[in-house]
């Protein structure tokens, strides 16, 4: 899984000519190929395809050769597309103390999911009903990330589907 994390702020102008901010691009386009999901946030999705509409950006990732992408819509949940489904999930409702570490979080999660069911693999498949219950744990695991200081993800035993 790769998550670009894209920084504008730490990356030339676009547009420049700068030969580290396209050789970044390209450097970023071959792990995307290479990788089998891509964990990605709406404002990565803005910045890499400006322009284009969430769906249509995910699917531009998805030509790229992964098998899942993923999209964190923040408070409005996430996004999910693979060749054969999409799926939107709705974020739990809480009361955000700090954001740091809730995409972190989700991707571990994600993770999390996929290896407790044997699915984390490079022929990964996923059906819509796994995507959807894939990203709804994950957007709760974020959210709770979401009500705490700092970078303070729940542990299994907080989380209901973990509970012996």
């Amino acid at each position: 899984m790769v998550d670009p994390n894209i920084r504008p702020f730490a990356l030339p102008p676009r547009g420049g000519g700068s030969g580290w901010g396209h050789a970044y691009r390209a450097r970023l386009d071959r792990i995307i190929a290479q990788s089998t999901i891509v964990k990605a946030s709406d404002a990565d999705l803005a910045w890499l395809f400006p322009g284009f509409s969430i769906q249509k950006a995910a699917h531009a990732l998805l030509d790229r050769g992964p098998r899942l992408v993923v999209v964190t819509l923040g408070a409005d949940g996430a996004f999910g597309v693979t060749t054969d489904t999409e799926v939107e999930v709705p974020a739990p409702v809480v009361d955000v103390v700090d954001t740091i570490g809730a995409g972190d979080a989700f991707g571990a999660a994600l993770l999390a999911w996929l290896h407790d069911r044997g699915a984390l693999r490079r022929d990964l498949v996923m059906s819509t009903d796994d995507l959807r219950l894939a990203l709804g744990f994950s957007c709760l695991v974020a959210s709770l990330t979401c009500t705490r200081a700092g970078a303070e993800p729940p542990r299994r035993s907080e989380l209901p589907l973990f509970r012996s």
